[in-house]
C-alpha cells in the first residue's frame, strides 16, 4: 500500500494563517470520516474551527487511487485503492480552503474546508 506522509508545517506564504497536520491510519476511526466515492469526497464540505486540531478518517474503498490535498495548509496524502488514512489538520486563520484530489481535480474532484473563528 502506498500511502504518503502529509507535509507538516507552513509555507511562507500561510506564515500568518498558521497550520499544522499529520497523518495516522492507527487513530482511524477517532475523527471526521470523509469517504471517497467514485471521484467524488462525501461530505465535500468540511469545517473546522480555527486553531482546533480536527481530525479526518479517509477511505478510499475504490478501485482507484486518489489524493486528499489542501495546498493552502500543505497537506496532500495518497490513497492507494482500499485504503484508509486519518489526517489531522489545525489551521489558525478563519477561510475557505480548497480541497481536491491531485490526480482527478480536473474531473470535478474538489470540495472545501471552511474554517470558522473560535469562540
Amino acid at each position: 500500500m502506498r500511502v504518503a506522509q502529509i507535509v507538516g508545517g507552513c509555507g511562507l506564504a500561510l506564515a500568518l494563517a498558521g497550520c499544522s497536520s499529520s497523518s495516522n491510519s492507527e487513530n482511524f476511526g477517532k475523527g471526521t470520516p470523509v469517504n471517497i466515492v467514485g471521484t467524488t469526497f462525501s461530505p465535500n464540505t468540511l469545517t473546522i474551527t480555527a486553531g482546533k486540531e480536527t481530525q479526518f478518517d479517509i477511505a478510499n474503498p475504490g478501485s482507484i487511487e486518489h489524493n486528499f490535498t489542501v495546498e493552502e495548509a500543505k497537506v496532500a496524502t495518497d490513497l492507494a485503492t482500499g485504503s484508509k488514512n486519518s489526517v489531522k489538520v489545525k489551521i489558525d486563520k478563519p477561510g475557505t480552503y480548497e480541497l481536491f484530489c491531485r490526480y482527478h481535480k480536473n474531473g470535478g474532484m474538489i470540495g472545501t474546508i471552511t474554517v470558522t473563528k473560535a469562540k
